[in-house]
């Protein structure tokens, strides 16, 4: 069965705090959308935003968060731009993607028409007549220079924006927006870079954790050649349910066991005790009970263990991540369609045992059964909608950030950090450190790590300059 792993990946971040709209300090409200920018018979639907203009003076700028792929809107008061709107001037808007949460151009129940219009066009589109609406609809923002924002897969939106749009947006900070390892297996030579980015992050901060966690997978691969006693395994694993076979052990540790590598580093947040649906620094707690650890299980254990936070693995039911907070059908379309991301093959080098995932590397089948359509190259993808290395070595007011214990980083444009300019506004990359996924997007209020509190402050001065001010 095909499951979308950059669906996994890509929301545990934006759905941690389980916000929606209506619970947000400043309400929402809906903007009459066009359900086809391509279309000039196009009808409407209704689209949810939230505005925030506590903080606009004149001559300031709209900080632009571009939705992504969650259920339900991430209240703009749990991020950075609580932050940065005062010293800045600006007003703070967001605007939820199309098929996802109350935004709905359509219900037919037919998938391959019902979303026929989530393509990249018009999810750019929205976003630009939006833009357009607003300043039309409020004469205080009618000069007003767009920075669009976004996370993740929010992240390489908000980069297609500046892109392919920059009429309408200044400048765009695309916080872990990944622009490589898109596309078939053939034409994606960095599919491997996600489980090599990270091994590194865990023998980065121990060696001696990094020889245990791969001495242990390579014992539990060989379960899955040979098998074992399945009772002592779903005991020592404190699995919800005793697996059957070797094929179940292959489930187990291709979407168990593996994001939970994945979680504990990714999603290893320095916040406050106490926030709803996050534990502080999970890796720190995995460091440790590996070290204690011993015997193949027991270190495996210790990953599991911190993700679920000592509740049995459900690994018959839902996934490691779950999907709580994200909507999967019009994520894995949009996938299909024209964001491919693939983490679908561990290299030989790393402490995770060689070999193809098959969760993603049955993309392919899934999406010609299931959407009849074919994927697009990177290629493909990076000539139409301007993303190719000469693209974004030419492009200016343009921030990737990527974290140094989030894999996505694997993904990252390299190429804009190898190179030495003083140019401000060229295109750049920063390194967050000790980042987590997207964590330099949050409100500072919640933050306890020195390293991405200063990148968020880095980040203000990227924005002041390309702006052309120094205060307000």
């Amino acid at each position: 069965m095909f499951v979308s792993f950059a669906l996994l990946a890509l929301t545990a971040a934006q759905t941690a705090f389980g916000q929606t709209g209506v619970n947000c300090t400043h309400p929402t409200a809906f903007y009459d959308q066009k359900i086809d920018h391509n279309s000039t018979k196009s009808g409407t639907f209704r689209q949810q935003y939230q505005l925030i203009m506590d903080h606009y003076k004149p001559g300031g700028p709209i900080l632009f968060l571009q939705g992504a792929e969650t259920a339900n809107l991430s209240c703009l008061e749990e991020m950075v731009f609580e932050d940065w709107a005062p010293t800045l001037g600006a007003a703070v808007v967001q605007l939820e993607h199309r098929f996802f949460g109350v935004s709905n151009p359509s219900t037919v129940v037919n998938v391959t028409q019902r979303f026929a219009t989530l393509t990249l066009e018009n999810v750019l589109g929205d976003s630009v007549a939006f833009v357009q609406y607003l300043k039309k609809s409020n004469t205080k923002l009618r000069d007003a220079k767009v920075i669009a924002h976004g996370g993740s897969y929010g992240g390489w939106l908000s980069a297609m924006l500046r892109l392919n749009h920059p009429e309408t947006f200044y400048g765009s900070i695309a916080w872990a927006g990944p622009t490589e390892s898109l596309g078939p297996n053939s034409s994606n030579p960095a599919r491997g870079n996600w489980y090599t980015f990270l091994s590194n992050i865990y023998s980065s901060y121990s060696a001696e954790v990094a020889a245990k966690i791969k001495a242990a997978l390579a014992t539990y691969h060989g379960y899955i050649k040979t098998g074992t006693n399945y009772e002592d395994l779903a005991h020592g694993l404190n699995l919800c349910e005793v697996p059957k076979n070797t094929s179940d052990l292959d489930l187990i540790y291709q979407s168990q066991i593996l994001n939970a590598y994945t979680a504990n580093a990714q999603f290893s947040y320095g916040v406050l005790p106490g926030l709803p649906g996050l534990i502080a620094n999970p890796l720190n707690k995995v460091l440790n009970l590996t070290l204690e650890a011993h015997g193949a299980l027991e270190v495996i254990n210790a990953s599991l263990s911190v993700l679920f936070n000592g509740a049995c693995v459900d690994w018959a039911g839902q996934n490691a991540f779950s999907l709580a907070g994200a909507e999967q059908l019009p994520f894995q379309y949009l996938e299909c369609r024209y964001f491919p991301i693939a983490a679908d093959l561990i290299p030989s080098g790393t402490i995770f045992p060689v070999g193809s995932l098959g969760y993603s590397s049955d993309r392919g089948k899934f999406c010609s059964e299931t959407f009849n359509m074919t994927t697009p190259t990177h290629q493909e993808l990076s000539t139409k909608y301007h993303f190719t290395t000469k693209d974004l070595l030419a492009a200016t007011h343009l921030l990737f950030t990527f974290g140094t214990i989030d894999p996505v980083s694997g993904w990252a444009p390299w190429q804009l950090y190898g190179r030495m300019t003083a140019d401000r506004n060229a295109s750049s990359l920063m390194v967050v450190p000790e980042g987590g996924h997207t964590e330099d997007s949050f409100n500072p209020a919640f933050l306890t790590k020195p390293g991405v509190l200063q990148a968020q402050k880095f980040q203000l001065e990227y924005i002041k300059e390309w702006l052309g001010v120094t205060t307000y």
